[in-house]
Protein backbone atom coordinates (compact mmCIF):
# COMPACT_ATOMS: atom_id res chain seq x y z
CA UNK A 1 0.00 0.00 0.00
CA UNK A 2 1.27 3.47 -0.81
CA UNK A 3 1.37 6.21 1.77
CA UNK A 4 -0.26 9.34 0.37
CA UNK A 5 2.19 11.70 2.07
CA UNK A 6 5.46 10.54 0.58
CA UNK A 7 4.45 7.80 -1.90
CA UNK A 8 6.39 5.14 0.01
CA UNK A 9 5.16 1.60 0.49
CA UNK A 10 3.49 1.01 3.89
CA UNK A 11 2.33 -2.46 4.82
CA UNK A 12 -0.98 -3.22 6.46
CA UNK A 13 0.95 -4.32 9.55
CA UNK A 14 2.68 -0.93 9.83
CA UNK A 15 -0.66 0.85 9.51
CA UNK A 16 -2.17 -1.31 12.26
CA UNK A 17 0.84 -0.61 14.49
CA UNK A 18 0.45 3.14 13.95
CA UNK A 19 -3.24 2.92 14.88
CA UNK A 20 -2.38 0.94 18.01
CA UNK A 21 0.23 3.53 19.03
CA UNK A 22 -2.27 6.33 18.59
CA UNK A 23 -4.88 4.43 20.63
CA UNK A 24 -2.33 3.76 23.37
CA UNK A 25 -1.41 7.45 23.56
CA UNK A 26 -5.07 8.41 23.91
CA UNK A 27 -5.58 5.69 26.50
CA UNK A 28 -2.53 6.78 28.52
CA UNK A 29 -3.65 10.41 28.63
CA UNK A 30 -7.14 9.26 29.67
CA UNK A 31 -5.63 7.07 32.44
CA UNK A 32 -3.53 9.97 33.74
CA UNK A 33 -6.67 12.10 33.88
CA UNK A 34 -8.53 9.30 35.70
CA UNK A 35 -5.74 8.95 38.30
CA UNK A 36 -5.78 12.71 38.88
CA UNK A 37 -9.57 12.61 39.26
CA UNK A 38 -9.27 9.74 41.77
CA UNK A 39 -6.66 11.63 43.80
CA UNK A 40 -8.75 14.82 43.81
CA UNK A 41 -11.84 12.81 44.70
CA UNK A 42 -9.95 11.13 47.57
CA UNK A 43 -8.78 14.48 48.88
CA UNK A 44 -12.34 15.79 48.75
CA UNK A 45 -13.62 12.76 50.66
CA UNK A 46 -10.82 13.10 53.21
CA UNK A 47 -11.55 16.79 53.75
CA UNK A 48 -15.25 16.00 54.17
CA UNK A 49 -14.49 13.32 56.75
CA UNK A 50 -12.14 15.66 58.62
CA UNK A 51 -14.85 18.34 58.73
CA UNK A 52 -17.32 15.74 60.09
CA UNK A 53 -14.78 14.77 62.75
CA UNK A 54 -14.28 18.42 63.75
CA UNK A 55 -18.04 18.97 64.00
CA UNK A 56 -18.46 15.83 66.12
CA UNK A 57 -15.68 16.97 68.49
CA UNK A 58 -17.18 20.46 68.81
CA UNK A 59 -20.65 19.04 69.46
CA UNK A 60 -19.28 16.63 72.08
CA UNK A 61 -17.56 19.54 73.85
CA UNK A 62 -20.80 21.50 73.83
CA UNK A 63 -22.79 18.52 75.14
CA UNK A 64 -20.19 17.89 77.85
CA UNK A 65 -20.39 21.51 79.02
CA UNK A 66 -24.17 21.14 79.17
CA UNK A 67 -23.77 18.04 81.35
CA UNK A 68 -25.02 15.66 78.68
CA UNK A 69 -23.41 12.52 77.21
CA UNK A 70 -20.88 13.28 74.48
CA UNK A 71 -21.59 10.55 71.93
CA UNK A 72 -21.04 12.17 68.51
CA UNK A 73 -17.41 11.07 68.13
CA UNK A 74 -18.34 7.57 69.22
CA UNK A 75 -21.06 7.43 66.56
CA UNK A 76 -18.62 8.45 63.85
CA UNK A 77 -15.74 6.27 65.10
CA UNK A 78 -16.43 3.15 63.02
CA UNK A 79 -16.38 5.08 59.73
CA UNK A 80 -13.28 7.01 60.80
CA UNK A 81 -11.38 3.84 61.70
CA UNK A 82 -12.27 2.16 58.39
CA UNK A 83 -11.00 5.17 56.45
CA UNK A 84 -7.86 5.74 58.53
CA UNK A 85 -6.88 2.08 58.13
CA UNK A 86 -6.57 2.47 54.35
CA UNK A 87 -2.81 2.31 53.89
CA UNK A 88 -2.87 3.95 50.47
CA UNK A 89 -4.56 7.06 51.92
CA UNK A 90 -2.50 7.51 55.09
CA UNK A 91 -0.12 10.11 53.65
CA UNK A 92 -3.07 11.91 52.08
CA UNK A 93 -4.78 12.04 55.49
CA UNK A 94 -1.65 13.54 57.03
CA UNK A 95 -1.32 16.06 54.17
CA UNK A 96 -4.98 17.07 54.58
CA UNK A 97 -4.53 17.79 58.30
CA UNK A 98 -5.81 14.78 60.20
CA UNK A 99 -3.28 15.03 63.06
CA UNK A 100 -4.79 18.09 64.83
CA UNK A 101 -8.22 16.47 64.56
CA UNK A 102 -6.93 13.24 66.11
CA UNK A 103 -5.38 15.33 68.89
CA UNK A 104 -8.78 16.96 69.43
CA UNK A 105 -10.48 13.56 69.57
CA UNK A 106 -7.99 12.31 72.18
CA UNK A 107 -8.01 15.48 74.29
CA UNK A 108 -9.88 15.61 77.60
CA UNK A 109 -13.37 17.10 77.50
CA UNK A 110 -14.17 20.44 79.23
CA UNK A 111 -14.97 18.68 82.53
CA UNK A 112 -11.49 17.03 82.36
CA UNK A 113 -12.96 13.59 81.67
CA UNK A 114 -11.25 11.50 79.03
CA UNK A 115 -13.02 10.69 75.76
CA UNK A 116 -14.67 7.27 75.56
CA UNK A 117 -12.21 4.39 76.05
CA UNK A 118 -13.03 2.96 72.61
CA UNK A 119 -12.11 6.24 70.93
CA UNK A 120 -8.78 6.43 72.76
CA UNK A 121 -7.92 2.79 72.13
CA UNK A 122 -8.78 2.82 68.43
CA UNK A 123 -6.98 6.08 67.65
CA UNK A 124 -3.86 4.97 69.49
CA UNK A 125 -3.93 1.74 67.45
CA UNK A 126 -4.25 3.75 64.24
CA UNK A 127 -1.31 5.97 65.18
CA UNK A 128 0.87 2.88 65.54
CA UNK A 129 0.42 1.90 61.90
CA UNK A 130 0.77 5.37 60.42
CA UNK A 131 3.96 6.29 58.60
CA UNK A 132 6.68 8.03 60.54
CA UNK A 133 5.27 11.31 61.82
CA UNK A 134 7.96 13.93 62.30
CA UNK A 135 8.38 16.10 65.40
CA UNK A 136 7.33 19.29 63.61
CA UNK A 137 3.98 17.71 62.76
CA UNK A 138 3.57 16.53 66.35
CA UNK A 139 4.28 19.99 67.75
CA UNK A 140 2.13 21.81 65.26
CA UNK A 141 -0.84 19.47 65.71
CA UNK A 142 -0.33 19.13 69.50
CA UNK A 143 -0.79 15.38 69.02
CA UNK A 144 2.49 14.61 70.77
CA UNK A 145 1.41 16.60 73.83
CA UNK A 146 -1.99 14.88 73.94
CA UNK A 147 -0.48 11.38 73.63
CA UNK A 148 2.03 12.28 76.37
CA UNK A 149 -0.91 13.42 78.52
CA UNK A 150 -2.61 10.05 78.04
CA UNK A 151 0.62 8.29 78.94
CA UNK A 152 0.92 10.27 82.17
CA UNK A 153 -2.77 10.13 83.10
CA UNK A 154 -3.37 7.69 85.95
CA UNK A 155 -7.00 7.26 84.85
CA UNK A 156 -5.91 5.90 81.47
CA UNK A 157 -6.05 2.14 80.96
CA UNK A 158 -2.65 0.44 81.33
CA UNK A 159 -2.74 -1.02 77.80
CA UNK A 160 -3.38 2.44 76.31
CA UNK A 161 -0.62 3.96 78.44
CA UNK A 162 1.74 1.30 77.10
CA UNK A 163 0.75 2.05 73.49
CA UNK A 164 1.21 5.78 74.17
CA UNK A 165 4.66 5.08 75.65
CA UNK A 166 5.66 3.11 72.53
CA UNK A 167 4.41 5.88 70.25
CA UNK A 168 6.37 8.51 72.17
CA UNK A 169 9.49 6.35 72.01
CA UNK A 170 9.00 5.85 68.25
CA UNK A 171 8.45 9.55 67.62
CA UNK A 172 11.45 10.59 69.68
CA UNK A 173 13.68 8.11 67.87
CA UNK A 174 16.01 5.40 69.13
CA UNK A 175 18.67 7.80 70.43
CA UNK A 176 16.48 9.89 72.73
CA UNK A 177 16.85 7.72 75.85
Amino acid sequence: MLNRNDNLFVSDFDMMMEKKKAERKRSMSRRKKDVTDIINSSDDRIMYMISQMKEAAEEDRRLNQAGQAAVNKLGLLKLVIIQLNKHDLQNAFIDCGILPVLAEWLSPLPDNSLPHITIRTEILKILQIYPQINTDMLKQSKLGRVVMGLYKNSKERFSNREVARKLIHTWRGPYSD
